[in-house]
This record gives C-alpha cells, sequence and structure tokens, in this order.
C-alpha cells in the first residue's frame, strides 16, 4: 500500500475519522496497533509475527533492565534483546550474501561448504523498526527513559504505520511521551499537514519517477552512452534518490500529524552543502543520529584522540553501508563515504592551523561536494561495482564513453530545481501558504492536486528505500 495510491489515501481518511472519535489515549494506541498491522498485513501478513516478536521482547526486556538493580543482569537483558533483534535482521538480511561469501572463500582454498542459498523474502521495513525498536531498550538501559508497561504502547510505538516501512527512525525518549500524552483535533496543523504531504507526493511522483526513467537506462548500459548522458544520469539518481526517500519522510511526517503527532524531519537541504560531512548530517537525519547516539557515541566519539575519532567515523559510515544492504556494492558506498568525511576533517583541521585562505571556497567545496556524492550515489545504486566503476571514469574523463545520448538529460533540471529548494525556505513559502485562509487554501490545494496529477507521466512505482 503506498502512501502515492488512492487506496493508502481512502485508509488514511477512514483510519483519521475513527481516531479522532475515540476520547481516550489507549483506545486510540490500540486503534493505532490494529490498524498499523492491517496496513503492513497488506504487504505480507506472514511478517506480523516478526513485529510482534521484536516488540513482546523488547517490552519485557525493557521492564526487567529497569527492575534489576545488578548491573550484570540489566547488561544480560540488552544483550537478549540486541541478540534477538539483530539475529532477526541478520538472517533475513546477511544470511543468504555471508554464506555465500564463505564458500566462496573456502572454494579459494580447495575446500567445500557445500552452502545451499535460501529462498529468503526481505521483510518491508526490517532495517527500520528494528533499529527503532532497539533503541527502546537501549534508552531504558543508559536511564534516558523509563519502560512503558502498557504494552499497547509499545506496540503502537514499534508499528506505528505513517513510518513503518521506510522511517524516519523514531526514538523512544521522544516518540513513547507523546503515544502517553492525550492530544487535541484543535491543536492538529491541518493546513501545514495537507501541503506537506502534497509536496512529498509531487516529489515521488513527479520528480523522482518521471526521472528515473532516464537513470534506469544510463545505468543499464553506462558505456553505451555520451559523458553528458553518463554525467545526466549520475544527477539524476542524486535527485532521484533525494525526491524518492524525502518524499516518503515528507508524507509519514504528515499522516502523523494529521494523527497529532510529531516527528522531526528527515532531510535538510542536503544539495546545498559545500563538505560531504555536512551532507552526511543533513542526509536521512533519523539513522545519522542514531548511528551517532548508539554506536559513535559508544565507541568513543570524539573524546579518545583525533586518530580514534577518525577511526570512529570511519566506522559509522561502513556500518550504515552495510545497514543499507547485502551486498559489496553497499559495503564500498559506505566505505567511500568514511573515506570522504575523513579526507574533510583532515583538511579543515590542515587548513584551520595555517589559517589558509582559498578564494571562492563555498563554490568549489559544493562543486566537489556534488561531484563526490554522485561518485557515491553510483556505488548505491549499481548492480556491481564494476558498473558504477566504469561510470565514474566516464565522468571522470578517464574511459571513453559511447554514442547513445539521453531524450531528456537530468542535468537541465538541477539548476532549477536547486533555485526552487533555496527560494522555498529562504522565502518561508510554505509558512506563507499555510497562513492562508481556509477557502484560500482550499482552492490553491485543489490546483496543486490538479496540476501534480497532470504532471505524472510514468507508472508509480515502489519508493526505493523499501528495499531496504
Amino acid at each position: 500500500m503506498l502512501f502515492v495510491e488512492f487506496r493508502f489515501l481512502l485508509f488514511l481518511g477512514v483510519f483519521f475519522l475513527i481516531y479522532w472519535s475515540f476520547r481516550s489515549v489507549r483506545s486510540r494506541n490500540l486503534l493505532i496497533v490494529i490498524g498499523s498491522y492491517a496496513f503492513y498485513a497488506v504487504w505480507d501478513w506472514r511478517f506480523l509475527g516478526l513485529i510482534f516478536l521484536s516488540t513482546a521482547i523488547d517490552y519485557i526486556c525493557a521492564i526487567r533492565i529497569d527492575e534489576s538493580k545488578n548491573e550484570r543482569v540489566r547488561r544480560i537483558w540488552l544483550i537478549l534483546s540486541l541478540v534477538v533483534n539483530l539475529g532477526i535482521l541478520g538472517f533475513f538480511k546477511y544470511f543468504n550474501f555471508f554464506g555465500e561469501q564463505l564458500d566462496t572463500l573456502v572454494s579459494g582454498f580447495g575446500g567445500s561448504l557445500d552452502f545451499t542459498t535460501l529462498n529468503i523474502i526481505l521483510p518491508v521495513g526490517i532495517s527500520f523498526y528494528t533499529l527503532q525498536t532497539m533503541s527502546y531498550t537501549l534508552d531504558v538501559f543508559t536511564r534516558r527513559s523509563k519502560p512503558n508497561r502498557d504494552p499497547v504502547t509499545v506496540a503502537a510505538y514499534v508499528a506505528f504505520f505513517p513510518q513503518l516501512v521506510a522511517g524516519p527512525i523514531l526514538r523512544a525518549h521522544t516518540f513513547m511521551p507523546q503515544l502517553e500524552t492525550a492530544r487535541k483535533w484543535i491543536a492538529v496543523p491541518v493546513q501545514a499537514c495537507l501541503l506537506l504531504f502534497l509536496i512529498g507526493f509531487f516529489k515521488k511522483t513527479v520528480l523522482a519517477d518521471n526521472i528515473s526513467v532516464y537513470v534506469d537506462a544510463v545505468f543499464a548500459d553506462p558505456t553505451g552512452f555520451t559523458y553528458l548522458s553518463v554525467l545526466g544520469g549520475l544527477a539524476g539518481f542524486t535527485i532521484q534518490i533525494y525526491c524518492d526517500f524525502s518524499g516518503y519522510s515528507d508524507m509519514a511526517i504528515a499522516a502523523a500529524g494529521l494523527l497529532g503527532f510529531r516527528m522531526n524531519h528527515n532531510f535538510y537541504m542536503p544539495a546545498l552543502v559545500t563538505n560531504f560531512s555536512e551532507y552526511r548530517r543533513r542526509w536521512h537525519i533519523s539513522l545519522t543520529e542514531w548511528l551517532r547516539d548508539y554506536l559513535y557515541y559508544p565507541l568513543g566519539g570524539g573524546r579518545r584522540g583525533r586518530l580514534r575519532t577518525y577511526l570512529n567515523l570511519f566506522i559509522v559510515n561502513v556500518a550504515a553501508g552495510i545497514w543499507h544492504g547485502a551486498a559489496w556494492t553497499f559495503v564500498a558506498w559506505g566505505t567511500f563515504g568514511g573515506v570522504a568525511v575523513v579526507c574533510h576533517r583532515l583538511l579543515h583541521n590542515f587548513l584551520a592551523k595555517r589559517s589558509i585562505h582559498i578564494p571562492f571556497r563555498g563554490i568549489l567545496g559544493w562543486l566537489l561536494t556534488m561531484y563526490l556524492l554522485m561518485v557515491s550515489n553510483s556505488l548505491f545504486r549499481g548492480e556491481q561495482i564494476s558498473d558504477s566503476m566504469a561510470m565514474v571514469a566516464i565522468s571522470s574523463g578517464l574511459l571513453t564513453p559511447g554514442s547513445q545520448s539521453l531524450a531528456l538529460n537530468p542535468l537541465v533540471l538541477v539548476p532549477p530545481l536547486l533555485l526552487a529548494q533555496w527560494a522555498f525556505h529562504r522565502f518561508g513559502f510554505a509558512q506563507k501558504v499555510e497562513a492562508l485562509s481556509a477557502t484560500s487554501f482550499a482552492i490553491f490545494f485543489g490546483v496543486a492536486v490538479a496540476l501534480t496529477y497532470a504532471l505524472q507521466k510514468s507508472g508509480v512505482r515502489d519508493f526505493y528505500y523499501f528495499q531496504f
């Protein structure tokens, strides 16, 4: 059930009416659980048991962690939670990959494991809700939050349908209190939520899905296209993945907002940064902050010397790559990001110590960052590392390009889209629309919806991040 399908809009509308007709917090939370499980069952009802298992394990473990005064016992309950959650994720997402790599390694030494690839289906959203439920027990263990003894509330937190399958990743210490608090319809910013949903809908159906046709063509045969076409394919995928993923996040945040919940934005103008470190902080913010709080800081963060800081940054980026998928392309993507972030830190420290001034530093930094981003995205999108390397080689002038040209080169969209994003935030367009009278807003919204549907050309596709 995609957010851009009519059946989801119908589901959300019916859910919205029933939800606000209830008065008690627990009744609403119970409806969230039922509705979220029904929403997920449309994808594949067989995997509802995994969500229920993660919820039950972490509900029990969190209470036991809180009740115990013995640090060793508390740690045992935490380890149980982590082992179950990571075990489920590891089996469904990584079993075949690591089994095949181990079999290949043993075969290289003349042995054989007789490894059999299992027909494992990856449950939608498992990477997202696994991190989400793990954060609950981790927060209780670090005493950042207290356990909730109402299983309905915990289940609603884990399975909350607006962000269940592709985030933003919720955190227990910020979202659980909202589930415990009575919300009032009068406090819901309806116009702001509707506008944000429409913006996400437009990003997905008009920009991401239409551009994907040209991106797919280039990535299917990278050596067959001209230099500008390959560069356009790289730029096009950068636009596609941003509009697709941020579009989903916008719609998820808007849907949650209509139910009275507040979720933080998952992106903040990542295309307008001047270094790769800042880009990482502005892209998929909920994952970046999760890895920072639960991996980077426990590793020592930046408190154990410069070399250890660089190593920790590198580890976190590689972990982000592995989280995205079981393929060497994702490992390479994470490794590339780690190297880029560390190199930026080294360069920044070098220039700062010597007070070196570089003319047009902002422009040069943006150009270099965008090129590194496109190289990074070629690894993220490519089926094989060799295909990604071919695109990078062609775009860098190191490999002779082909002769095919794209009917529409996504490069032509880059300037207007960057200008539109800058102007949208600079002049507060959303705030101005949200402040319109109900009648004026209804007219604007109706025209915008009609225009959005008129601009849709290709068929609606799954959201890109559903595969993770």
